[in-house]
């Protein structure tokens, strides 16, 4: 259905306007820095909880969980938007790198750690982690704004 009194120019314009509004979405709908340190400090907290005893890692590695559960909920409200970034494919791909990368890492250390009951290898592969998960989530974050600007 085409309206013949829409000249080309008011179409440009209106196409302008909606990248315009896509690239301001693609921007609030991103995690803010804090956010993302927040996820990190936190998945470097988990490894060292495999330093603790079988209690405290319990307690430890709950607690954790917990608090991440309790900030991915609590994202809609940071990013005020209900914009989910796992609903997108190329923002999954992303995270699945993430996954990939990061977890095999863990995995390593902590058998290395029960082996040789070496607490630096869990500092060190908790500064790791850190670093990894700040950088592969703003891989992720920018995968997931992209694909918002696109319209994917």
């Amino acid at each position: 259905m085409e309206n013949p009194e829409v000249t080309a120019t008011e179409a440009r314009r209106a196409l302008e306007q909606l990248g315009a509004d896509r690239g301001r979405a693609a921007v609030r709908i991103t995690a803010p820095w804090w956010y993302q340190l927040i996820e990190g400090l936190l998945l470097a907290a988990f490894v060292l909880c495999f330093a603790l005893d079988d209690a405290g890692f319990y307690i430890g590695a709950s607690a954790i969980g917990f608090i991440y559960i309790s900030l991915g909920l609590l994202r809609p409200v940071f990013t005020r938007t209900t914009a989910e970034p796992w609903s997108d494919a190329r923002t999954w791909r992303a995270g699945l790198v993430q996954v990939a990368v990061i977890l095999p890492i863990i995995v390593v250390s902590v058998l290395a750690h029960r082996q040789f009951d070496l607490l630096w290898i869990l500092v060190a592969t908790a500064a790791v982690v850190l670093v990894l998960k700040l950088a592969l989530g703003a891989r992720m974050e920018r995968a997931f704004a992209r694909s918002v600007v696109q319209g994917d």
